[in-house]
């Protein structure tokens, strides 16, 4: 009894999601802080929680507070590093982000039995047989692989050249520094090939070791097909029984084209998945094949519940004409077997889909049965009109909807398809994000459209537009807390817009402008804050300040004991810059963004 107590106290240390939230709860779109990490993020599992250092440090205290709060800590290692990416041109920035997660992997290394490591090390060089004298193995406080429950597999996380590089990082400890006779040390011996088979022996030795109810499964496509190949062929039924969450790109492609693999082909990965029958995410890219759109549609099918559901294909600006339209009948296969979760399916993404008019009327029938979205992504999808428009009608209890456009070869909008969205979804609709850039006043009716139907957003991401577009929205959507936009240029009007700001907005991002010359003509931000705190705002506190690259973001966060940590729950780790002579424009607001100071009576 005490030690489920103590575990349940160690959850509370751990913060709950791993998205980019704000101090009220609100997602924050990643290009406030980087656009570079909207682009190359990869994650589509749902990360249980994110470790504390309160919780590391709960690990040092005893021996017994150690076995209870390691599970939770090594559950989802792999997950934490959704975010990892390359930094080209600064490489004090690309070790801080790496150097992390090869202190993982050398923990992990230590659980390895070490003669699977020891076999590979090179035996000749330079016409000299290599003598190795090893340390003393320490072995491990238990073995962690047999904790993790979720298999995360990224090309940024499993990348021969980054491995390489971090070799010194991630070597198990009981290596020796140097070789006996030669008197070099030991990463200069060291070659890709065997970075390669440790890697491979890696991957082999956490599928086949990790938690038996492993519950999430992300395995995206590697350039190294031999890791690839191996962590699939790794898995074994009793390993992937338990599964809740599972996202692959390239799998069904590799069982039809790799049959002559040892222990591969169509049969061995299809006992594999078979078990797999209480999904609740899957997600599944690329259809190559009438073959694989009817193993996809049976799979998804045998599923008993899936509530959330991703379906995508490459980038469509890449693809000739012959590729969508194939696409699009692989299309006619799949779509209907979603029809058998409409009682369950909440949360639906389509990414770079080219539905076309090849879509036939029972598959049109088949989208407009599943009645409870309340989830909707559609990034980069065309042809979303004709007997779509059926599908639109349906979709009645919509919360939140997320619409990039597809800019090849020129700007698509679905007006009338988001027009319907937008009305049925009146009632309902809190979180909406326009994603793409406009030309000029294209599209102007669809943001009319926002102020004439969608009264209760609470969350509004907008694209470029002028003053006179944002007003309707600001006056008719009373009920907004969180807005982004960009304004183009000489068309800033912000005292207006000051005086029209909802009253409970706590957060506002000003978007893509050149520099702050831009957005300060004659003191606009001035006239725009003043009319804001003086237009009755419901909520009392103090505002904060940042400002990224092209963009500015102005928070107020009430006065309670959690709001010292706003500006790093807000920000993050990300550099704020100096507001130039802001002091001075404004002097009861601090020059240091990212402060919090009183907000002026």
């Amino acid at each position: 009894m005490l030690p489920e107590c103590l575990r349940i106290i160690f959850l509370f240390l751990v913060e709950e999601s791993p998205r980019n939230i704000s101090p009220f709860n609100y997602e924050v779109p990643d290009n406030t802080r980087n656009n570079e990490i909207k682009k190359n993020k990869k994650t589509y599992a749902n990360i249980p929680y994110i470790i504390t250092k309160d919780l590391r440090s709960c690990t040092l205290v005893s021996r017994h507070w150690c076995e209870i709060s390691t599970p939770i800590l090594y559950a989802y290692p792999f997950h934490h590093f959704h975010n990892i990416q390359y930094c080209r041109y600064n490489q004090k920035e690309h070790d801080e982000a790496f150097e992390p997660y090869y202190k993982l992997i050398r923990t992990l290394m230590s659980c390895i039995p070490e003669e699977i490591l020891k076999q590979h090390l090179p035996t000749y060089k330079f016409n000299n047989e290599l003598k190795y004298d090893f340390c003393k193995r320490a072995n491990p406080t238990c073995n962690y692989f047999s904790l993790i429950r979720g298999l995360y597999f990224t090309e940024e996380l499993f990348n021969l050249s980054s491995w390489d590089h971090y070799k010194d990082d991630w070597l198990p400890s009981y290596f020796p520094k140097h070789v006996s006779g030669l008197g070099l040390p030991l990463n200069a011996l060291i070659e890709e090939s065997f970075v390669l088979l440790v890697m491979k022996e890696f991957v082999k030795y956490f599928c086949e070791n990790c938690h038996d109810n492993s519950s999430i499964l992300e395995l995206h496509e590697l350039l190294q097909r031999d890791i690839y190949y191996t962590a699939i062929e790794s898995l074994s039924p009793k390993k992937l029984s338990g599964l809740k969450e599972l996202y692959g790109e390239d799998i069904l492609q590799y069982v039809i084209e790799c049959p002559t693999r040892p222990r591969s082909g169509i049969i061995y990965l299809y006992k594999n998945l078979l078990p797999i029958t209480n999904l609740t995410l899957f997600g599944n890219k690329a259809i190559n094949s009438k073959r694989q759109a009817n193993y996809l549609s049976h799979f998804i099918s045998s599923q008993n519940k899936l509530q959330h559901i991703i379906l995508s294909e490459g980038e469509l600006s890449m693809l000739n004409n012959q590729r969508k339209v194939i696409s699009e009948r692989y299309y006619n296969i799949v779509l209907p077997s979603l029809a058998v979760h409409k009682e369950w399916l909440v949360k639906l993404e389509f990414r770079n889909i080219h539905f076309g008019e090849v879509l036939d009327q029972g598959t049109v029938n088949s989208l407009a049965s599943i009645e409870n979205i309340k989830e909707l992504k559609l990034i980069k999808c065309n042809i979303l009109e004709g007997d779509l428009i059926q599908w639109a009608r349906s979709i009645n209890k919509l919360e939140i909807f997320e619409f990039e456009a597809l800019d090849y070869p020129t700007l698509y909008i679905p007006e009338k398809f988001l027009e319907i969205l937008f009305q049925n979804s009146s009632q309902t609709l809190v979180k909406l994000l326009l994603n793409y850039k406009r030309n000029y006043n294209q599209d102007s009716n669809i943001l009319r459209k926002i102020s004439q139907y969608l009264h209760n957003l609470t969350y509004l991401y907008l694209p470029t537009l002028s003053s006179r577009e944002l007003l309707p929205v600001f006056v008719k959507c009373q009920k907004l807390i969180y807005i982004s936009f960009g304004l183009t240029y000489n068309t800033y009007n912000l005292k207006e817009l000051g005086e029209y700001v909802p009253k409970f907005l706590q957060f506002i991002q000003f978007r893509d402008f050149r520099d702050m010359n831009d957005i300060l003509p004659n003191d606009a931000l001035k006239f725009f804050l003043q009319k804001s705190v003086e237009n009755g705002r419901k909520s009392k506190g103090s505002l904060i300040f940042g400002l990224f690259s092209s963009s500015l973001v102005l928070t107020l966060v009430k006065k309670t004991s959690e709001y010292h940590r706003a500006p790093k729950e807000l920000y993050g780790a990300h550099p704020l810059y100096t507001f130039p002579k802001f002091s001075t424009i404004y002097p009861k607001f601090n020059s240091s963004f990212g402060q919090v100071v009183d907000q002026p009576k």
